[in-house]
């Protein structure tokens, strides 16, 4: 299994994800993104609460669309949010854990589907 490590980021202030090729995470955790205004350009450091990172699960949906924490996926008739779990260390949709740990929820990736995400479809 190949595992791919990767972010997408959520920028607060503008309400919009911060493209791939314009964000720079430096050793200490800081933030630098490029933002432009008009034809200029210019890279600024930003305070990380002006940031949410969330990670790529390594799992896609049945569209073959990456599933991310913080996707809203639709399983079966349900819809629930990609949280991480202690207890199942690991990134799953948010449910009763009591339903689930009877048999009422299947979590198949590759069979839900990834219809929105908590920034944008909440």
């Amino acid at each position: 299994m190949n595992t791919k490590i990767k972010f997408r980021i959520w920028d607060i202030e503008y309400k919009d994800w911060v493209k791939d090729d314009c964000v720079v995470i430096d050793a200490t955790g800081r933030i630098l993104t490029y933002r432009t205004r008009g034809a200029i350009g210019r890279w600024i450091q930003d305070k990380n609460k002006d940031f949410v990172v969330q990670q790529f699960i390594n799992m896609k949906d049945k569209n073959e669309k990456d599933i991310y924490e913080g996707d809203i996926v639709k399983i079966g008739r349900r819809k629930e949010v990609v949280e991480w779990s202690d207890w199942r260390t690991g990134f799953m949709p948010f449910v009763d854990w009591d339903e689930y740990e009877r048999g009422g929820l299947n979590w198949d990736a590759e069979k839900c589907e990834v219809i929105g995400n908590i920034f944008e479809n909440s």
